[in-house]
């Protein structure tokens, strides 16, 4: 859906309630399945989105009023880098653009890691983590692991990317609930708040905060329809 804040009015963009599904195509006629994250250039005449059901990146252009997939295959699950069209996923979420580098950052939840597309050339490549394989080591970027990546930010002088992790038991002994910190020039990740889960949370130094879940909903999921 869009929000026009000047004019507090909301209207959909693209995708509608029913049927859903993965239909490219005219933005009236597009269909999503569930919608997840999403990330525009500067100028909002693109806009890219994660569909996370169906394994996908969608490519909205805004000006020619069109819908394709841009990046991975419907109903296939997968963790290849390369060429958009040949990438893989595993449940997408979160996405941010890095309008310096005319980079999409893409938290792949199912695979525990960060990938980005490199726009101007269309490849996919593992940026954080190593697919499959969930951690929470900090340290240097070839080392570290992540589990459950779900939300990103990244600073406005676009060095640091912030990713937030939420990850139950099964995945990392005890969970993982966390802020975690990629510099980009540096090429570290440390982690700036949170670790096991706790209820209630707890509020105080990031060092000593701790998170029930780390959860961000940039989208209407529930009817199918892009933000």
């Amino acid at each position: 859906r869009r929000i026009d804040l000047s004019a507090l009015a909301v209207s959909t963009l693209a995708g509608s309630k029913d049927p859903e599904g993965t239909i490219d195509g005219a933005m009236t006629d597009a269909r999503f399945v569930s919608p997840d994250g999403l990330a525009a250039n500067a100028d909002g005449s693109v806009v890219f989105v994660s569909d996370a059901v169906t394994h996908t990146i969608r490519r909205i252009d805004t000006v020619g009023k069109t819908v394709a997939t841009y990046a991975g295959a419907v109903g296939i699950e997968g963790a290849t880098d390369g060429p958009a069209k040949d990438a893989r996923f595993l449940e997408p979420s979160a996405l941010v653009w890095d309008t310096t580098k005319n980079r999409v950052y893409v938290a792949d939840s199912g695979n525990h890691v960060v990938r980005a597309i490199d726009v101007a050339t269309s490849t996919v490549s593992t940026v954080l983590g190593v697919a499959g394989s969930a951690g929470t080591v900090d340290g240097a970027l070839a080392d570290a692991r992540i589990a459950g990546p779900i939300a990103l930010s990244l600073d406005p002088a676009a060095q640091i990317l912030y990713v937030a992790e939420s990850a139950p038991n099964a995945v990392v002994t005890g969970g993982h609930a966390a802020i975690r910190a990629l510099d980009l020039t540096a090429r570290t990740v440390r982690t700036v708040a949170g670790g096991p889960p706790v209820t209630p949370p707890v509020d105080g130094p990031a060092a000593t905060a701790r998170f029930t879940s780390c959860l961000l909903y940039t989208s209407d999921a529930a009817d199918e329809r892009s933000s």
